[in-house]
């Protein structure tokens, strides 16, 4: 409600910005900096973590694999399959490649 005292006559304009109260605050026309990176952070403090797609013991067995220094794991060239080598046959494999003087030549 507006209740204008003054000789000022308002025209419908004036009035109905007046009505919209005086916390009104027009809304930016471009993002600010300060906007956005409170937008970021409520969203990121609201996030929810996924639920886990594995138990604790698998949990437990990829981090020991991933730190077993006797095997690469890899995947197939072809399908969808996964290899365990032994290192050292990988290695020997790797370097038989590199051998090959038809396919590669030291530079």
């Amino acid at each position: 409600m507006v209740i204008n005292l003054s000789q000022h006559r308002l025209i419908e304009t004036e009035h109905n910005v007046l009505s919209l109260g005086l916390n009104f605050a027009v809304a930016p026309k471009k993002a600010t900096a300060d906007n956005i990176r409170i937008k970021v952070s409520q969203a990121l403090f609201d996030a929810k973590p996924p639920k886990p797609n594995s138990t604790n013991k698998e949990h437990t067995t990829i981090k020991d694999l991933r730190q077993n220094k006797t095997i690469h794991i890899l995947q197939a060239d072809k399908g969808n399959a996964t290899v365990v080598m032994d290192k050292q046959d990988y290695d020997c494999k790797i370097q038989d490649l590199l051998d090959d003087a038809k396919t590669y030549s030291k530079i």
